[in-house]
């Protein structure tokens, strides 16, 4: 850890984190930029958020239309917008977009598809990159227009995404097929 263990200690003495969170499954976590102890946690019964280091929680996601959120993601210069990937089995799944931090979400132009990982450009951080059981699309509008990069059998259940430091290439991490790399233009 940074602060020589005490976080990681504290964690381990007060492990009930989880419980007085959801007691299912926590499939993200973001912290806010510039604020170490806003921290937002994407589980299968919505979103949860401390502002004390998780000595308390509240739900994020009373609007949110589809509560199994998948993957979360916090602009890293506006600790009030973040987006929600959700999606499962018998719900359509979409991403969503939150400009007061979790009080309210608007629907964003991928609907109908689980997402399942979200990242930003390194450079710009309003082109966004998500990965979706279909395919992986980009937005230059911080979310307002998406085009897919990318929807072939290899680009499928894109779990985890990564984008080069230069922002020429978008990485793809897959359920069973492995990673993939895709060049994007600016």
């Amino acid at each position: 850890t940074i602060d020589g263990g005490h976080i990681a200690e504290q964690a381990s003495r007060n492990s009930v984190y989880q419980q007085s969170i959801h007691p299912g499954s926590v499939f993200a976590l973001a912290i806010a930029p510039g604020r170490q102890k806003a921290i937002y946690a994407a589980t299968d019964a919505g979103i949860f958020k401390t502002e004390d280091g998780g000595e308390s929680w509240s739900d994020a996601s009373v609007s949110l239309p589809d509560r199994r959120v998948r993957t979360l993601l916090l602009d890293p210069t506006n600790p009030r917008l973040l987006y929600a990937g959700t999606g499962d089995l018998g719900a359509g799944g979409g991403l969503f977009r939150s400009t007061d931090a979790g009080q309210s979400w608007l629907k964003t132009g991928i609907e109908n598809q689980w997402v399942l990982s979200l990242g930003f450009d390194p450079r710009d951080s309003r082109r966004l990159y998500a990965g979706t059981e279909r395919a992986v699309f980009q937005s230059p509008d911080a979310g307002v227009t998406w085009t897919s990069l990318r929807a072939d059998a290899t680009s499928r259940y894109v779990l985890s995404l990564a984008v080069s430091p230069d922002s020429s290439r978008v990485y793809g991490g897959t359920e069973g097929n492995g990673v993939f790399a895709l060049h994007v233009s600016q």
